[in-house]
């Protein structure tokens, strides 16, 4: 279950949110009449993770997390987001229903219904 790390003012103008769990972490950021101008839901972080991001004047973006991790004897590279536009849209809304109980309602409604909006 999601619950909230930190709550940080980046400027004057926007707020943003954390809530994390051992698999998943959602980032929510509010503008300065604390209404939700953008969100980044990150899950399965133990394996094979995924994210999706929304914004207001950007719209969606999925994407799946390239850990850097090789086989051969190189170091670990850094973490990457590599564009991922097929994926469960109502799997990942369900989980997020399931897991958000502690985030504020009116933010988890408005992501697990923009979620299930997601246009692919």
């Amino acid at each position: 279950m999601l619950r909230s790390i930190t709550t940080k003012s980046s400027d004057q103008s926007s707020r943003k949110l954390w809530f994390s769990d051992q698999d998943n972490d959602l980032f929510i950021w509010l503008d300065p009449q604390s209404r939700l101008v953008s969100f980044q839901f990150c899950y399965n972080k133990t394996f094979d993770e995924h994210s999706i991001s929304w914004h207001q004047h950007n719209g969606f973006s999925h994407s799946r997390i390239d850990t850097g991790e090789t086989r051969d004897s190189r170091y670990k590279m850094t973490p990457i987001m590599v564009p991922d536009d097929t994926f469960n849209f109502k799997e990942v809304a369900r989980l997020f229903r399931d897991i958000s109980q502690q985030v504020d309602n009116e933010f988890a409604d408005f992501i697990y219904h923009k979620i299930l909006g997601y246009p692919g």
